[in-house]
């Protein structure tokens, strides 16, 4: 069975627009003299060239303008797209970088030590050691406003840190956001939007994360170690 050949967008356009260039100024010469006499007279041939180098050269003209058009905003997009790659790129580079792998990596630690504080407590407490904590939740909301400002599109943002922000959310702060937070409104957008383009892989994230968490929790009372 042979494949189904398709036609090239770019060659309809090209026959599409020479057909209209062609025709368009016939049909407009037909029905506005339609009720005129062929003539014999030379003369008259070149009056009727006239008249379609006249429509054909509006029709170019206005064809070249939207051309044009075209071409800059698919420029624009493209170069649009092209820095918006840029930027989440160092932001990868940011979050893989040997400063935030130390702050990611103390942040667990200290999460990890005291799994039953809130981030709340954290916050009040003002402790040394929690300073990577918060530059790990300070990554996320520069994230959400890069996102905010154009700088990196929501979609990619979410493909790229999706997961991390949820491990991060379940096993740090664990739905407790403090009130008159500077970043509690960014944190919680972005988690509504990982919700609505993740939907299906959230709770499968969740669950892997709170297994983490659960495994640094004491065992109930009463209950042996």
């Amino acid at each position: 069975m042979t494949a189904k050949r398709t036609v090239p967008l770019s060659i309809m356009l090209i026959v599409g627009i020479t057909l209209l260039v062609a025709v368009v100024p016939l049909l407009i010469y037909v029905f506005w003299f339609a009720g005129h006499e062929f003539t014999e007279n030379p003369s008259d041939f070149g009056v009727f060239g006239d008249f379609v180098g006249g429509v054909t050269n509006v029709i170019l003209g206005i064809i070249n303008i939207w051309l044009v058009a075209y071409i800059a905003v698919k420029l624009g997009r493209r170069e649009e797209d092209s820095e918006a790659k840029k930027h989440l790129y160092m932001l990868l580079r940011e979050w893989n970088g040997d400063e935030m792998y130390r702050c990611r990596t103390e942040a667990w630690e200290l999460v990890r030590q005291n799994p039953t504080t809130t981030i709340k407590e954290f916050s009040d407490d003002n402790r040394q050691e929690s300073r990577c904590l918060w530059v790990v939740i300070g990554f996320f909301r520069d994230l959400q406003t890069a996102v905010e400002q154009g700088i990196v599109f929501k979609n990619d943002a979410i493909d790229a840190f999706g997961q991390i922000f949820t491990w991060w959310d379940t096993v740090a702060l664990r739905g407790d956001y403090p009130k008159a937070w500077d970043a509690e409104q960014k944190w919680h957008t972005l988690k509504k939007s990982i919700a609505s383009r993740k939907g299906d892989q959230l709770s499968i994230w969740v669950a892997n994360a709170s297994k983490e968490l659960d495994g640094c929790l004491p065992p109930p009372a009463g209950e042996s170690e």
